[in-house]
């Protein structure tokens, strides 16, 4: 279904047709730009689909200049439905939405919150603009700024992490219930444990809870972790060996093997960033190494995983021009499916993929004309594209031509 894509944006007030951006690139539509007003701007979170329409955040802009969160119709109309008033409301909404299927909304918010400490909230929205803020977190031993998404477990509770606060002030993984109780699972920073973790956590159908951190660990260049349902966290590994990448800034993905994935934004051998895989034992996989050229670097966004196996995710730098959108299997081929120009479609996306019915994908870009681009691939130009394929090694390039420019009505 993705094999060949073309590419949407988000940030535009019109939408527009695709684009033919050349050999060996996909097409791109415009499907809103942020105007850094009421609208909102500079989106680091992806999009949720409920119900044929999208649902994100923007961390900045907005009616009071704490962010927003937003509609999206497949058309190209932004509503607001909440306006982050900062104080006690929140403020800087950074994460991916969650839902829980009946029409309501998760997230946190990084600032503001406690009066005193101001160090960001854990909330619930519906689609109609009703926020509840489940909890204000103080710094203290509940921890401080939550960077990332939360993650629902069967009985409803949510499962975050925040950056800083606990007892060692190096994050925390903490649970709320659905009756809105709180509870710290565990302190980062102990000895060989990682620290500060920007991710949001993922669970699987046990309740164990995995996640990353950007630094700690054996060689303080990171981890990847694992909370046993039982009660006790343990590091799976550690990065900052020669080529395995440093600071994996972004959750991880699991296959039905146990096996997870995701990037680190820095290391590997150009120290451009890395895509890894690592298994239940903990035994880490390079799948493919950043050079820092078309292919793109830093990549700090989840990665997202097709029908048919094969990851996507986005490099925040670098490519031709300001980015990239990457496929790669797990065998380690490795193929860019965009490059971002720019104001045309937007720069630095930081934000992760969503996969439509229709196979297309969907996501943002922190940058673009005037202040943001929210955008997608369509699935049906894949016999139409031949992309650049850069092996495992990132070293060779072969370029081929697109025959055919699609472009959608």
């Amino acid at each position: 279904m993705l094999g060949d894509l073309s590419l949407a944006g988000v940030f535009g007030l019109v939408l527009l047709g695709s684009m033919c951006l050349g050999a060996g690139k996909t097409s791109a539509d415009v499907v809103y730009m942020f105007t850094d007003g009421r609208d909102g701007s500079h989106p680091l979170a992806g999009l949720v689909e409920i119900n044929g329409n999208f649902y994100g955040t923007t961390m900045g802009a907005g009616q009071f200049g704490a962010g927003v969160v937003y509609e999206l119709t497949p058309q190209g109309v932004e509503t607001v439905i909440h306006a982050f008033r900062a104080g006690a409301d929140g403020d800087g909404p950074a994460a991916t939405l969650i839902t829980d299927g009946l029409g309501n909304l998760y997230g946190t918010a990084i600032f503001e919150g406690d009066s005193i400490c101001r160090c960001g909230i854990v909330y619930k929205v519906t689609t109609t603009g009703a926020e509840t803020v489940l909890h204000r977190f103080t710094g203290g031993s509940d921890g401080a700024y939550p960077y990332g998404s939360v993650v629902m477990d069967s009985a409803g509770n949510l499962y975050g992490t925040t950056m800083r606060g606990g007892k060692n002030d190096a994050g925390t993984l903490f649970r709320i219930s659905p009756d809105g109780t709180g509870t710290v699972l565990h302190s980062f920073g102990g000895k060989k444990d990682g620290s500060n973790p920007f991710a949001g956590p993922i669970i699987d159908a046990k309740g164990n809870v995995y996640g990353t951190t950007i630094s700690g660990g054996a060689y303080d260049q990171g981890t990847v972790w694992k909370y046993i349902a039982k009660g006790r966290e343990k590091v799976l590994y550690s990065f900052g060996t020669t080529g395995d990448g440093t600071m994996p800034y972004d959750s991880l993905l699991r296959d039905k093997y146990g096996n997870l994935y995701g990037t680190a934004q820095f290391g590997g051998s150009n120290n451009a960033g890395t895509v890894f895989q690592i298994t239940p034992h903990g035994t880490e996989r390079i799948l493919y190494t950043f050079t820092g050229g078309d292919d793109g670097c830093m990549p700090v966004a989840p990665l997202m995983r097709d029908p048919h196996g094969n990851l996507f995710g986005t490099a925040t730098g670098c490519g031709e021009y300001y980015g990239t959108i990457f496929k790669i299997d797990t065998a380690g081929t490795f193929q860019v499916v965009h490059e971002f120009e720019g104001l045309l479609d937007g720069f630095q996306p930081n934000s992760g993929l969503l996969e439509d019915e229709n196979g297309d994908l969907w996501g943002t870009t922190w940058w673009g004309a005037p202040a943001a681009i929210a955008f997608t691939t369509a699935a049906a130009l894949s016999s139409e594209l031949a992309s650049k394929n850069f092996g495992n090694a990132g070293t060779k390039r072969r370029c081929e031509t697109r025959k055919v420019c699609s472009r959608k009505s």
